[in-house]
């Protein structure tokens, strides 16, 4: 299994600050699990930060990473 930590508007949906999931291989097929295993992600668009740096959908996720969904964040001077 894989714990995935949540912030923002997700940890407040899912009433946790992580889930856990199977282990999967890429930052794709994490998202694709997700949004069929979890309601409120679906329809929402999220960010998949793994070991702290925000990833692409090809990334590779390993049993030991660290993963995080975030929420869109704006902001700026």
């Amino acid at each position: 299994m894989l714990k995935v930590f949540l912030y923002g508007k997700f940890r407040e949906m899912a009433g946790s600050d992580s889930i856990e999931v199977p282990a999967l291989k890429s930052v794709r097929e994490l998202k694709e699990y997700l949004k069929e295993n979890y309601p409120f992600l679906k329809g929402e668009y999220f960010i998949v930060a793994v070991n702290h740096a925000v990833s692409s959908d090809d990334l590779p996720i390993g049993h030991n990473d660290e993963v995080a969904i975030l929420p869109p964040v704006a902001g700026g001077i």
